[in-house]
């Protein structure tokens, strides 16, 4: 079955696309829990730099009757690696998760700070889609646990899952709420040249980051320069949409914690 190419329906070519691929593998972090049974991805996050400070963003539901201890990140994207806890952190997330599902944990474990910054892009306010921003396609980037093959609890990233697609405008299951942005989530999507694929289920890919698509830049064109974050995963009714979280609830939280002094590691 097919439907309209990627290429066709963002404007980019295929080159672009395989871009933006590995800028997003560099960036769409999974979250491991470990466990005496087996690892498994939990969600997906991404590192994040602000004030000088280092933060891992996410879905706060994640976070319910899991032990900390028991999560980590691989090292880096790739076969073989370690997944790591993340030391010496602090969870933060809005008393109602309900209503606003998002988390920020502050990266206190200097070593820990230091491998994931080898190994990982840490995107900053510069990724961030303006206020004002109202792109006509979006680009979800996760780790669903069913599409994820382990190698002693090591993520491959042809695990990783990238979802274009637009904006959702049909009955929710819940209040669309001030924060809440609806994707569309059909039953198949399209790949690069138009083959349809069937869509998986999303567990696993809770707290990936939203990009809205840019338009071309009139400077040099870069993934960064056409991807910019608009929110945050949390929800989804497969065949229907996704929930998200629009990264303004994500930026108050962050300037709540930058509002407190650094407490002592």
């Amino acid at each position: 079955m097919h439907s309209r190419p990627l290429t066709e329906i963002t404007g980019l070519s295929p080159p672009e696309l395989a871009s933006i691929e590995r800028f997003l593998v560099s960036c769409t972090v999974p979250l491991v829990c470990q466990t005496k049974e087996r690892a498994g991805v939990l969600g997906t996050g991404a590192f994040f730099s602000a004030g000088s400070r280092s933060f891992f963003v996410t879905a706060a539901h994640l976070f319910s009757g899991t032990d900390p201890n028991m999560l980590g990140v691989p090292e880096r994207a790739g076969k073989d690696v370690s997944v790591w806890n993340f030391g010496h952190a602090t969870i933060y997330h809005p008393r109602n998760t309900d209503d606003h599902d998002v988390a920020v944990i502050e990266l206190r474990d200097t070593e820990f700070v230091e491998r994931a910054r080898s190994g990982w892009t840490f995107l900053d306010s510069g990724n961030v889609a303006p206020e004002d921003f109202q792109p006509e396609n979006y680009l979800i980037a996760g780790y669903p646990d069913s599409m994820v093959r382990y190698n002693e609890g090591a993520v491959a990233p042809s695990a990783l899952m990238q979802l274009y697609t637009g904006l959702y405008s049909g009955d929710v299951v819940s209040d669309r709420g001030e924060f809440d942005l609806f994707l569309r989530y059909g039953e198949q999507a399209g790949n690069t040249y138009g083959f349809a694929k069937e869509t998986p289920h999303l567990g696993g890919a809770s707290g990936a980051l939203v990009f809205g698509l840019a338009g071309r830049p009139s400077g040099i064109w870069s993934p960064q320069a056409v991807l910019k974050i608009a929110g945050v995963q949390v929800a989804f009714v497969h065949a229907k949409y996704v929930r998200a979280k629009k990264w303004t609830l994500l930026q108050h939280v962050l300037q709540l914690v930058l509002s407190q002094p650094v407490a002592p590691a």
